[in-house]
């Protein structure tokens, strides 16, 4: 594959047509910054306009819908947004490629919800028109909270690790599994790229079979600055917040709460 004709936004995305990947986004829940900011900034949702991208099989639509006046949830997987559907009949739930955003053009909401590093699935050019978009569908005033992948982890762009497990079950399981992501790691390779601002890097994340955007905390605030936001808070993945001299090396993801400007 010459990465000249790779469309990144379009590889990523055909990962998420999968039923059984569909049910298991169905049991997942909040991670524990997610909970935090949702608690530290629930009057930004309480009674408010929320739109909430790549809802998935409905994992954080259980928590906004209820809160919200009125509550959009989108994703582009017709598997997903199926079993959301058929667990939130009364949510407002649209089968939408983030890159379509101009079709909420006559919206506007108070807050905008990008948790999953959703956004690092999208090609870098991509990426930059969505965050444009979402500063023009922004209310004054509101909140915008999203995750991305941080470069600065200490395992952003490693190879995969065995894990060792002493039963003897789970210790043949995890040589399986690391086997193949030993592979789907070195057949994708050639599609990592190193810039000044950002990374993109396959990961843990579906068998190393995704290649995500990877970006530093700084670079981060300064995409988000050009797009038109500032950003007021920063938490790690154990919902702990941090501060500007903070060391993020543990935390795979960061999650950023911002203010349209």
């Amino acid at each position: 594959m010459r990465r000249e004709t790779f469309d990144l936004t379009e590889h990523n995305a055909r990962i998420f047509f999968n039923a059984q990947l569909a049910d298991w986004y169905s049991g997942q829940t909040l991670c524990a910054a997610e909970t935090m900011i949702l608690l530290r900034h629930r009057d930004a949702v309480l009674g408010k306009r929320v739109l909430d991208i790549g809802v998935g099989s409905g994992r954080t639509t259980r928590f906004l819908s209820p809160l919200a006046a009125r509550y959009t949830g989108i994703d582009l997987s017709p598997q997903m947004i199926a079993r959301a559907r058929q667990a939130f009949p009364a949510a407002r739930l649209l089968e939408l490629d983030i890159r379509e955003l101009g079709k909420l053009a006559d919206e506007k909401y108070d807050f905008i919800f990008a948790p999953w590093g959703v956004l690092d699935a999208l090609a870098p050019q991509d990426r930059i028109r969505a965050l444009a978009r979402l500063s023009i569908l922004m209310a004054p005033g509101g909140k915008f909270v999203l995750s991305s992948h941080n470069r600065g982890a200490s395992t952003a762009g490693q190879p995969p690790a065995l894990v060792r497990s002493r039963r003897p079950v789970r210790a043949v399981l995890e040589v399986g599994h690391f086997l193949l992501a030993r592979w789907n790691f070195r057949r994708m390779r050639h599609l990592r790229v190193e810039e000044k601002e950002y990374a993109l890097y396959n990961d843990m994340a579906h068998g190393w079979q995704g290649v995500f955007y990877y970006i530093s905390r700084e670079a981060q605030i300064a995409e988000l600055a050009r797009a038109g936001f500032r950003v007021t808070e920063v938490y790690g993945e154990d919902g702990r917040m941090i501060g500007p001299s903070d060391d993020v090396s543990p935390d795979g993801c960061l999650h950023y709460v911002a203010e349209r400007l």
